[in-house]
């Protein structure tokens, strides 16, 4: 617990920057897109 208190800034950016990348709105809604068009071709 006192290296995760120590270094509590370090792995709260850290934590940041992989969640802005792991959800993304741009990608979240390309994806999506992709899969509605492709739904809606099959009909």
């Amino acid at each position: 617990m006192v290296a995760v208190a120590e270094n509590a800034d370090a792995m709260g950016e850290a934590a940041r920057k992989r969640a802005e990348t792991a959800f993304d709105l741009n990608q979240w809604i390309g994806r999506h897109a992709t899969i509605f068009k492709q739904l809606l071709e099959r009909n």
